[in-house]
């Protein structure tokens, strides 16, 4: 298998983005990625709290619960 792209956290500062997204599988996890983010308040995404984790199951594992995820996904993307 091909691992998946890797971005530096230097290079996703430049992009300041609007909205941030992340796969977890707890509670631990989700609030350990949001505490990381307010390191940056001057990001788009920190600034108007669009930071979401997503169930790393419903974006990893092939199967039906993967329609979880895009709907997931589409409602962290809804302005």
């Amino acid at each position: 298998s091909t691992a998946a792209p890797q971005i530096s956290l230097e290079a996703l500062l430049v992009r300041a983005p609007a909205v941030i997204l992340f796969a977890t599988t707890n509670a631990t996890t989700t609030q350990q990625n949001l505490n990381f983010w307010q390191a940056y308040p001057s990001l788009p995404a920190v600034k108007n709290q669009r930071i979401y984790g997503i169930h790393a199951d419903w974006l990893v594992r092939p199967g039906p619960r993967m329609a979880l995820g895009v709907k997931a996904v589409c409602k962290a993307l809804s302005p």
